[in-house]
């Protein structure tokens, strides 16, 4: 019994020093991009050039995260069964690289992108969804010592890119270097590019099947994650972009590194044998509100203190918007941490047809109202769609509570949580 408990001790400790490492790789990563790149990008090309560059970065974040993540989680799943192959997630990745092509060179006429530009979109599109497939290499091996200095070289390359644009004036060398040296590095300490190279294995079809299907699944809340650069600076200029940019930008960072908390605690409930009650839910529930009121009050507060460093010149154009920017990124994050607790008693299924419903009332309101009324609209509108997000989720873990779902679901969804943290 002793040996049971000290290999249970073990275990914790282990748990927990890897969700620690996972936390130290995601704040160096998106702490250096916040607080020293993109502010180097502000400060070289003003807000209306900036606002510009956010929307590629959104359109490189997008193509990224859908593909090199189905491809990322869709080797976990396989790696379960041994039917993970190199070849057949390489055959997956050369396709997606191929349709990077006309995105990157439909960017000329569409909106005055050069051809230095369109190549340099291209090759920033194609390593950019091999540095989100990259990490499975970690995951697979449960390495998360390297899976920080995976992330250490890769903030070291966004840092050294720096100089790249200094000397080039192309911004978008500076997150080439890093995305560039992701996949050295795993190439050289890795097994995932290993050949064969492009030779189909007895299990393509499985791997096809499984790696579509999670790329369906993706582009969704990939789109959402977005949605802001995607859609104000085609409708309403870079420095509209800019500006909601900054006024969300503490809120959105708060929420990216509140994203292993969910991870953690999903697994918690995974293992616990109490039984949820309608007053224990009402409890997740309100706590859940509080918290996220508490949070919006102290991005709200803190994004003066930011702003104030980083973006000086624009705090008096971005303070209006602190408060309801922040709260829409902030209900965002806890809808998707109750929805957590309600996988812990109702079917996964269940989060498939929130996030269907979120999509089409996310469609048709934000983009019109966006439209109208610019950044207060998206501002606005966001806000209301997490919140109306937030009330269908909770509707729905009380009606379960009457007929509960099988538990064995819980633990299905974890794909859709680690996402968002990768969005740089």
């Amino acid at each position: 019994m002793d040996k049971v408990k000290e290999g249970g001790k073990k275990a914790a400790f282990h748990i927990a020093g890897d969700l620690l490492w996972s936390i130290a790789a995601l704040v160096i990563f998106n702490g250096a991009v916040q607080l020293f790149i993109y502010p180097s990008f502000k400060k070289q090309m003003g807000a209306e050039e900036f606002g510009v560059a956010l929307f590629y970065i959104a359109l490189i974040s997008l193509v990224a995260s859908t593909f090199g993540t189905a491809a990322n989680y869709s080797r976990m799943v396989q790696s379960t069964t041994g039917h993970d192959r190199n070849a057949d997630y390489n055959i997956y990745l050369l396709i997606c690289v191929a349709v990077c092509v006309p995105i990157a060179f439909l960017m000329i006429p569409m909106k005055g992108l050069s051809v230095t530009g369109a190549a340099l979109l291209f090759l920033l599109l194609a390593f950019s969804i091999l540095r989100y497939y990259d990490d499975v290499q970690f995951r697979l091996t449960v390495n998360f010592k390297g899976y920080f200095v995976y992330y250490v070289i890769i903030t070291a390359g966004y840092c050294l890119g720096l100089l790249a644009y200094k000397f080039t004036g192309e911004w978008m060398a500076t997150i080439l270097v890093g995305e560039v040296l992701a996949t050295v590095f795993v190439l050289i300490r890795g097994h995932i590019f290993k050949p064969p190279f492009l030779k189909k294995s007895e299990f393509f079809s499985e791997t096809s099947r499984s790696v579509w299907i999670l790329t369906a699944a993706q582009l969704i809340p990939a789109i959402v994650l977005n949605a802001d650069r995607l859609l104000l600076e085609p409708m309403h200029g870079g420095e509209a972009n800019t500006t909601y940019y900054i006024a969300s930008l503490v809120g959105k960072t708060v929420a990216i590194l509140t994203v292993p908390i969910d991870g953690v605690l999903l697994g918690y409930l995974a293992k616990w044998e109490g039984k949820f009650t309608k007053k224990l839910f009402a409890v997740f529930t309100v706590g859940m509100l509080a918290m996220g009121a508490v949070f919006t009050l102290a991005c709200w507060g803190g994004s003066y203190v930011f702003v104030y460093l980083f973006y000086r010149e624009e705090l008096a154009n971005v303070s209006r918007y602190f408060l309801i920017a922040n709260a829409g990124q902030i209900f965002f994050f806890v809808s998707n941490t109750l929805m957590v607790v309600v996988l812990r008693f109702a079917a996964e299924k269940y989060q498939t047809y929130i996030n269907i419903i979120y999509a089409l009332i996310f469609a048709a309101a934000v983009p019109f109202v966006t439209y109208k009324y610019g950044v207060l609209g998206f501002s606005v509108s966001v806000l209301a769609v997490n919140a109306i997000k937030f009330a269908v989720v909770a509707a729905v873990g009380f009606s379960r509570l009457k007929k509960p779902d099988a538990p064995e679901q819980v633990g299905e969804s974890i794909s859709e949580e680690g996402e968002e943290a990768e969005n740089g």
